[in-house]
């Protein structure tokens, strides 16, 4: 079988996946279509979701143009902002998840005055970081709300291993 039509093949049946689990939580009940559409249709909801979305983007270019001149590569914030945004929109668009870090490598070696490696390990330490910061909040998250967590035996686990600063492996 031939590379592309493996790809597709892999796409396809995520998508398959992923709507036999939406059948599933449809017809169980645990999902329902007027909640949906009722958040979908406020405009409240749509303002802050697109506000959080803009700032989120926006704290992502920040930390980004933050290690980039940690690596002595010197490249205008508002390119490195213009980047970030289209690069987000790319990994939201496109599936799988390197093809913004792809495209934000590609732009970023394409500068003539960008070091190529340093810059190249910026992307590599953003992926990271990120990473790193969704653990922390949840980590804080967990430890808000604790009651419930501590009811369920898998949540209970997973709040340990998040908590704990070496997880499982001691």
């Amino acid at each position: 079988m031939n590379k592309p039509y493996v790809r597709w093949m892999i796409h396809i049946l995520k998508f398959i996946i992923a709507g036999a689990v939406l059948y599933w939580m449809f017809k169980g009940g645990k999902l329902h279509w007027g909640l949906i559409l009722e958040g979908a249709m406020s405009p409240s909801v749509i303002v802050v979701g697109l506000a959080c979305n803009l700032i989120l983007v926006s704290t992502a270019a920040v930390r980004w143009n933050f290690l980039l001149k940690g690596q002595g590569v010197s490249l205008p914030f508002l390119f490195v902002h213009h980047l970030t945004y289209v690069t987000a929109f790319f990994n939201q668009i496109i599936p799988g998840g390197i093809g913004g870090d792809a495209l934000r490598l590609a732009f970023v070696l394409k500068q003539p005055n960008a070091r190529k490696g340093q810059a190249a390990l910026t992307v590599v330490l953003d992926r990271f970081l990120g990473l790193f910061s969704l653990l922390l909040i949840a980590a804080l998250f967990s430890l808000l709300s604790l009651a419930p967590i501590l009811a369920s035996p898998p949540l209970t686990l997973l709040a340990i291993s998040t908590n704990s600063g070496r997880g499982f492996i001691n």
